[in-house]
C-alpha cells in the first residue's frame, strides 16, 4: 500500500499484519482533502484465470480522523488579501490615463 506514489504504508504478504499493528498517519488535511492510496497484489506467475474477478480474501480497512481544533487566539496562516480594491484603483488609473491621452490628442487636431 503506497500513499500518493511515495510513501510505502504496508509492504508485506496479505496475511500479515507487517508496520500497521497501530495507527498510521496519512498526514494533516484540511476539509475536503483527498488523498491516494495504491494497493497492489503481487500472486504467482502460475495463478489462472480462474481466480480472476473471485473475491477468495477481504481487506478490513478502518480510517479514523482526529479533528484538531484551532484555538481563537491563534496567528492567521492565510492570505486573505481583498485583490478587487487595488484591481478598482488601477482600473480607475489606467481610464484616466486613457482620458488625459485622448483628450491631448484631440486638442493637438483642433489646433
Amino acid at each position: 500500500v503506497v500513499q500518493d506514489g511515495s510513501s510505502v504504508l504496508f509492504e508485506a504478504p496479505a496475511n500479515e499484519t507487517a508496520q500497521l499493528t497501530d495507527w498510521v498517519s496519512l498526514g494533516k488535511f484540511k476539509s475536503g482533502a483527498e488523498v491516494t492510496l495504491d494497493v497492489t497484489l503481487t500472486v504467482p506467475i502460475e495463478l489462472g484465470n480462474e481466480f480472476q474477478d473471485r473475491l477468495i480474501g477481504a481487506l478490513d480497512w478502518q480510517f479514523k480522523v482526529i479533528e484538531t481544533p484551532v484555538p481563537e487566539d491563534a496567528t492567521q496562516t492565510g492570505d486573505d488579501f481583498n485583490f478587487m480594491i487595488p484591481a478598482v484603483v488601477m482600473a480607475a488609473a489606467l481610464a484616466a490615463i486613457l482620458f488625459a491621452i485622448m483628450g491631448k490628442r484631440r486638442k493637438q487636431e483642433a489646433e
